[in-house]
């Protein structure tokens, strides 16, 4: 992953839509980089909070922030998601 980091990091106007059981909205490694979601499930509400981690596993991967000494680092850590 270094050498693709080195062209390029993301984007921030690219914005990643995961569609799996949620997000842990309050997890330091996904925070940063998260935007409004929505719950398929209960119409929008309550807000796309993880049920059951695979959603938030999911998420990191894609874009999970970097140099922040958490965690992991997603495959875009400067997109949305």
């Amino acid at each position: 992953m270094g050498k693709a980091w080195d062209i390029s990091l993301g984007d921030p106007r690219v914005v990643i839509a995961v569609i799996d059981s949620g997000a842990d909205l309050d997890h330091p490694d996904l925070k940063p980089n998260l935007v409004q979601g929505y719950n398929v499930i209960s119409q929008g509400a309550p807000p796309p909070q993880d049920d059951n981690g695979h959603g938030t596993h999911a998420s990191g991967i894609a874009a999970a922030a970097a140099d922040n000494r958490e965690g992991v680092a997603g495959t875009c850590p400067r997109c949305k998601l």
